[in-house]
């Protein structure tokens, strides 16, 4: 006979632990759209987070369900059958969410669990439990559990060896101090095609103090602008991928940004500029002013 239980307790904690694997039922609002399973398995990626509380580690697959039909509605069911030992199964009702890696919960939220594979994780799906309840299982069959799979272990593992994260931030250092040389090469450039005109300052009795402040001032100034245009063009590519691409997943990508990045961008090029326009303005101060200001 069925039993309906008001909240997840000890014994029953413990009887979900021992299960290798688990089913995950979502379904969209409306008459349009299919019903969703998925089995879930590998040990550590399940937790009992209070009496009415679970939730589970979602790794990257082939689709993203559950996530989608979590944003439409909510409704989530998990299903445990025992395959070993008494007959069994277990449902869980309640209301799901996705916490999606990069938000402020998933940190705290990630240390419920004892799997270490971080590689491919995407969210934690919480579900807050609304029904709590069992039923025989007689048809259930016997099985022997013999190991968790490890091919996305092994995939980790490999993939680990290459240093997958410390080539991305290679990739970002690399892409900062090219875009910061661009702007130095760009800023100095322009301010020697100007040279005549800070030697005739110079010439006219302006202190090479007030030379350097102009020329700083206007290499901060073009750094400034390319610093509006290339976040407002940015924005805009970032925006209409976005649009171009939202048809092609599952899930709506957003346009996210990334703040700190962004302002060690900004860091990065003012500094550029600033450096350039003092190379610039010690070169123009050993250029002889009778070479410059002879007539071509």
């Amino acid at each position: 006979m069925g039993k309906v239980f008001q909240e997840i307790d000890d014994k029953l904690a413990g009887w979900i632990s021992r299960q290798h694997i688990f089913f995950v039922g979502t379904a969209p609002a409306g008459d349009g759209g299919s019903v969703n399973v998925s089995p879930k398995g590998m040990a550590g990626t399940f937790a009992v987070l209070g009496p009415r509380q679970v939730a589970y580690l979602d790794y990257t697959g082939s689709g993203a369900e559950t996530i989608s039909h979590l944003r439409d509605n909510g409704r989530i069911v998990l299903m445990f059958c025992a395959f070993e030992g008494p007959p069994k199964i277990v449902r869980l009702h309640g209301r799901g969410r996705a916490v999606l890696v990069g938000d402020p919960e998933f940190d705290e939220l990630r240390s419920a669990f004892g799997k270490d594979r971080t590689l491919g994780q995407r969210s934690i799906i919480v579900a807050d439990l609304t029904r709590i309840s069992d039923s025989c299982g007689y048809s259930l069959p016997l099985m022997d559990f013999r190991a968790d799979r490890d091919v996305l272990d092994k995939d980790q593992s490999s993939l680990a060896a290459l240093n997958i994260r410390g080539l991305i931030a290679l990739d970002w250092a690399y892409a900062l101090a090219m875009a910061a040389a661009a702007v130095a090469v760009f800023v100095f450039g322009l301010l020697l095609q100007r040279r005549r005109e800070y030697v005739t300052l110079r010439a006219q009795g302006m202190r090479t103090g007030r030379v350097r402040g102009l020329i700083v001032a206007e290499a901060g100034v073009v750094g400034v602008l390319g610093v509006g245009v290339g976040l407002a063009v940015g924005l805009g590519m970032a925006s209409f991928l976005v649009s171009v691409l939202t048809p092609l997943f599952v899930l709506r990508p957003e346009v996210v940004t990334p703040v700190v990045d962004i302002a060690a961008l900004v860091v990065l090029v003012l500094l550029a500029a600033f450096l350039s326009s003092l190379a610039a303005t010690s070169l123009v101060r050993r250029l002889p002013m009778t070479e410059l200001l002879r007539d071509e």
